[in-house]
């Protein structure tokens, strides 16, 4: 078994963040104080648990500028963009289809296949090499038959950080009469959130925030029909039946609140990340950044390499992915970046860095330092 090594630099923030200590403290504080079940209004424990749940709802509402009404609590993203895709009314008949972008998280990919297997149609959207998404392809997409009844693209790439320009994509799809669904995981508090007001759906999760895991949500627009993915007792609207963990509801709401609040942290660190970048293509002029040309959050390098030996391999004292966190354990190569467009044996050999508030400028120059030296290692290696 593989131990942690608490010394080393966490640059792997895209995976998973620390919870912040004000979150957990909304935590316990709700655990200890009000472990009632909201279900159950008979009694002031279920009446406690409820009137928090529903605080929880109207402050995140609030906090993101949305209806709490459509706010779904689930257990992160990726059932978020399950009940998204496979909940939706619109698609229940198979006589439609459904637009993704190319580099998809595999959840939402995986659960569009579920949806081609039924017999809706899935159209993939290309992507440019700098891993935004082809708008002329997705319109000529739109104006083809089957008509497309969802287009569910997300907000930033969690390997790349390219940031994907909802505003224009949800004008799209609304044009040719299809709603627009997006996953904001990766973009809530690194990112302009000004897309909320045209996206019809929207999925988000807890332990990206700096919250705990095991908590997200989807929102979706009031008005839209949804049909539920789990059966039983009717909780959240009957969209989500089980149990609503009242704690992890408040820590969400606290979490998103501070992250949507808190955004200085980047622009203090950015110019560090951005150093490494620069670093590494001085002395490595074969390393590529993918998605340099396009539009990034400042949080996120994505740097591959042509070598034979990984470079994460080499690289000791810091934590990194070599990409999603999702896909790392199958030795395959990206294929968020062979999509982009980029050979085999770089897609096989890429690392991500992703910076947090919990970060600090010595601890990225110091990185810098320890990554450059398993680059050269890999380097000498093959």
């Amino acid at each position: 078994m593989r131990q942690t090594n608490k010394s080393d630099i966490y640059l792997d923030n895209a995976a998973s963040t620390p919870v912040d200590a004000r979150v957990l403290a909304e935590y316990c504080k709700v655990a200890k104080d009000c472990w009632g079940n909201p279900s159950n209004v008979n009694n002031n424990y279920g009446v406690c648990a409820k009137d928090i749940l529903e605080r929880s709802r109207f402050n995140i509402g609030e906090t993101l500028g949305l209806d709490p009404r459509g706010i779904i609590f689930t257990s992160g993203a990726t059932e978020a963009n399950n009940l998204a895709l496979k909940g939706i009314d619109c698609l229940q008949n198979g006589r439609c289809a459904i637009a993704i972008s190319a580099i998809e998280h595999p959840c939402i990919e995986q659960a569009a296949g579920r949806l081609q297997n039924m017999g809706i149609t899935v159209k993939m959207i290309p992507v440019l090499p700098n891993g935004t998404v082809d708008l002329n392809a997705l319109q000529q997409a739109l104006a083809s038959n089957p008509p497309i009844k969802l287009v569910s693209i997300m907000a930033v790439n969690n390997e790349t950080g390219v940031v994907q320009p909802i505003n224009q994509i949800a004008d799209l799809a609304h044009t040719y009469g299809a709603l627009c669904h997006t996953d904001a995981t990766q973009a809530i508090g690194k990112a302009p959130l000004d897309f909320l007001n045209k996206v019809d759906m929207m999925s988000l999760s807890g332990h990206k925030i700096n919250g705990p895991k095991g908590i997200g949500a989807l929102w979706v627009r009031p008005g839209i029909n949804m049909h539920p993915m789990l059966q039983g007792g009717g909780q959240e609207s009957g969209l989500r039946s089980g149990t609503t963990p009242v704690p992890l509801v408040a820590a969400l709401a606290k979490a998103l609140k501070i992250a949507c609040k808190d955004t200085k942290w980047t622009q203090k660190l950015y110019p560090y990340l951005k150093q490494l970048e620069t670093t590494i293509q001085t002395q490595y002029p074969e390393a590529h950044v993918n998605g340099l040309e396009g539009l990034r959050t400042a949080s996120v390098s994505n740097i591959a390499f042509p070598y034979q030996t990984p470079v994460i391999d080499n690289i000791t004292g810091v934590a990194l992915s070599a990409a999603s966190a999702c896909s790392c354990s199958k030795p395959e190569p990206s294929r968020v970046l062979q999509r982009m467009g980029l050979p085999e044996n770089y897609a096989a050999n890429a690392l991500r860095v992703s910076i947090g508030k919990v970060n600090t400028p010595k601890e990225i120059q110091r990185a810098t330092t320890l990554i450059m030296n398993g680059i050269e290692k890999s380097k000498n290696l093959g």
